[in-house]
């Protein structure tokens, strides 16, 4: 009794990996899913939130706090200006009214008062004293310029130094033009006072710091405008800025609405002085530090929204949160504070549940490796057999190799498919060698060699669109001997030329133009003329090719001692002569393609005379309807255009133009129809 082998239970592998896996992998799951659900990310987005905010509304009490005075101020001093207690042309009681209000005031770098005849003195405290600024209008002839006297004085009020400058008035700074506009804009109060104006980010004319200026116009008991100023310098702003706390390395920062600095952040790298005064009115973007750069980045989104956001981005591997809210002073002026803080200052406790996240889900990780590794080793074996095989068969090598068993199913559908795949290439390596074989029969019934003579040239280019093409074109010189035609290769009395294109391309068209080709050839030798020869050609055709196939044939006599060019045309044109002189002529067909009526109609050849330099050409349709990538066709004029300007070198570069013309045109957009170019030209 003969002992049957059962077939091995086969089982899918999506069933047995789940079943073997599932223990790890919810196991997994359920971690990441129970640290997620705790929320670590939405908290500290929270928190951020949190956090970002209350610093910014610190900021901007402090701000307040920092800016508020400088307008105070401002009022108390133009009071005393209006009760003559300070005037522009009391330099000394000027200092000693305003010098304590400078002192006292971290806000306040100098103080101006000046008149619309522009009188000005300025008070600006230093290291070691006072420097006084005294200005003087030009005469009313205007035969000279203002005068300025700078006073260096000691803390006791002792001059130690004097000198003169000319040139500068208060009539054409900034902070004096805008009070101006102000009291014309919104008049004076009861007290005879204007409002506050703060003028742009400007550069002090005196230290040539970057600052801002408060500026208040006010009535004189005379009923003259005078403007009181201070200056706020932005180094100053920064000293602010740099000391206000945000959580551990959290730093606030204040830019202008272009994003330039003005309130520098508590970074190690404005600790020096002189640092920090070349940052000032920057962009952020133009300070080489990371930190800002990316904030400038990521929080440049936030300026077109006035709903308060927070952002979240990296530096230097590390997560950063910021916001961005917007800062008005005195009504007009906006400045924008930003606010960042690294994400280890805001997590906190959080930070030892987020390591235990990955601990726990490596944890479960290494088991699911190991359980993954046990079961490697009962599918690697089959599925690695699999491989060899499929890269066996990427090499061709497709003879059977190792049989493959496994108690998958899905392995055994592989091997399956890889049997039936070693089957199908078998049979299209059969068919590629065939095509190739194809190919090769179909380009040697061309002519191996253009006759050669001094008295003209021949010469021909064809590229199929498959590996057989639906084009072909012969050349035949023969001599005339008692009447007959004799082929011979060179000093022919004659050469008869074809030109056909079949429609479409691939095996069966080259099989349709090789028919065409050997009864033009066989006609010839036989001594027919070239309308018999077409319409003999013709209702051979007809009755062989099926319905909707046609042939397009061009054939010519060409007589090399007359340069006569005797031509049928069945279907086949635009047909071009290219004078020597420069002239076009086009010619059209003679009558309809092969194979599409049963009888041509009567038809006598056209006969062309070829002076010297003249040369006729004869392309197919796959030259003029070329395209490109963007399905764009090459034109009859782009062709023979080509053709034209390449005429002097002869026929070698006509054609060499033509094949460069439609190749450089097409590009990598593949050929959708054959090309074939045939031309003769009269040399003598």
């Amino acid at each position: 009794m003969a002992r049957t082998t059962r077939a091995p239970r086969t089982q899918p592998i999506r069933v047995s990996m789940t079943l073997h896996v599932v223990g790890v992998i919810v196991v997994l799951s359920v971690v990441v899913f129970a640290m997620a659900v705790f929320g670590a990310r939405r908290a500290v987005q929270r928190l951020s939130g949190e956090v970002t905010h209350q610093a910014t509304e610190r900021t901007r009490e402090g701000l307040n706090r920092f800016f508020e005075p400088v307008g105070e101020s401002l009022g108390i001093a133009a009071r005393w200006s209006q009760a003559g207690r300070i005037a522009p042309e009391a330099p000394l009681e000027t200092l000693a009214v305003l010098g304590p209000l400078v002192r006292q005031s971290p806000s306040i770098s100098s103080a101006i008062i000046a008149d619309e005849a522009g009188h000005e003195v300025l008070i600006l405290e230093l290291d070691d004293g006072w420097r006084v600024r005294i200005t003087e209008p030009p005469p009313p002839d205007g035969a000279a310029e203002s005068t300025n006297t700078i006073v260096l004085l000691d803390r006791q009020g002792r001059e130690t130094r004097r000198w003169r400058e000319h040139g500068y008035t208060p009539l054409d700074r900034a902070w004096f033009r805008l009070a101006m506009e102000r009291a014309d804009e919104d008049g004076f109060d009861a007290q005879g006072r204007g409002s506050l104006a703060w003028t742009d980010v400007y550069t002090f004319f005196t230290t040539g710091d970057y600052g801002i200026t408060a500026a208040m116009p006010h009535l004189t008991a005379d009923g003259s405008r005078r403007v009181i100023a201070f200056d706020v310098l932005l180094r100053d702003i920064s000293e602010f800025t740099r000391g206000i706390h945000v959580v551990n390395d959290g730093v606030v920062v204040v830019t202008t609405p272009q994003r330039r600095l003005i309130g520098a952040p508590g970074l190690s790298e404005f600790d020096d002085a002189e640092r920090l005064r070349g940052a000032l009115e920057r962009p952020l973007g133009d300070l080489e530090i990371p930190l800002l750069a990316r904030a400038d980045e990521t929080l440049g989104a936030l300026y077109s929204s006035d709903e308060f956001r927070v952002l979240r981005f990296g530096v230097g591997g590390e997560p950063w949160w910021g916001a961005a809210d917007l800062y008005r002073l005195g009504g007009e002026r906006s400045y924008w504070i930003w606010v960042l803080v690294p994400e280890r200052d805001i997590l906190g406790d959080l930070h030892w549940q987020r390591v235990l996240i990955p601990i726990a889900a490596g944890i479960a990780l290494c088991l699911g490796v190991l359980r993954a590794l046990q079961l490697a080793a009962r599918y690697s074996g089959p599925l690695r057999r699999l491989v060899d095989q499929s890269d066996r068969i990427s090499r061709m090598e497709l003879d059977e190799g190792e049989p493959i068993t496994s108690t998958v199913e899905e392995v055994q559908q592989l091997a399956r498919a890889q049997d039936h795949m070693r089957a199908s290439l078998r049979t299209l390596v059969k068919l590629e060698q065939d095509m190739a074989l194809a190919r090769r029969i179909q380009q040697d019934t061309w002519p191996a060699a253009m006759p050669t003579d001094d008295r003209f040239e021949i010469d021909a280019w064809s590229e199929p669109a498959d590996e057989t093409g639906g084009d072909g074109y012969d050349v035949v010189p023969v001599r005339i001997i008692d009447g007959e035609r004799e082929p011979c290769d060179d000093h022919p009395d004659r050469v008869f030329c074809m030109l056909a294109d079949a429609t479409g391309h691939g095996v069966g068209p080259a099989l349709s133009v090789a028919q065409a080709r050997s009864m033009f050839r066989m006609a010839v030798r036989a001594g027919m003329p070239l309308d018999d020869i077409a319409r003999h050609a013709n209702q051979q055709l007809g009755a062989d090719l099926t319905e909707g196939r046609f042939i397009t044939a061009w054939m010519a006599e060409f007589d090399p001692a007359t340069g006569e060019l005797s031509m049928v045309s069945a279907g086949q044109a635009p047909l071009y002569l290219l004078r020597s002189g420069g002239g076009i002529e086009r010619f059209g067909a003679s009558v309809p393609p092969m194979g599409v009526l049963p009888d041509l109609p009567d038809m006598e050849p056209v006969v062309v005379p070829l002076g010297p330099g003249d040369a006729f050409v004869v392309c197919s349709d796959g030259i003029y309807e070329a395209m490109d990538e963007d399905h764009r066709q090459l034109g009859e004029d782009a062709a023979i255009r080509a053709i034209t300007e390449a005429q002097p070198g002869g026929l070698g570069a006509m054609r060499a133009a033509i094949a460069a013309t439609v190749g450089g045109f097409a590009g990598s957009a593949p050929a959708s129809d054959d090309r074939t170019c045939l031309l003769i030209r009269r040399v003598r």
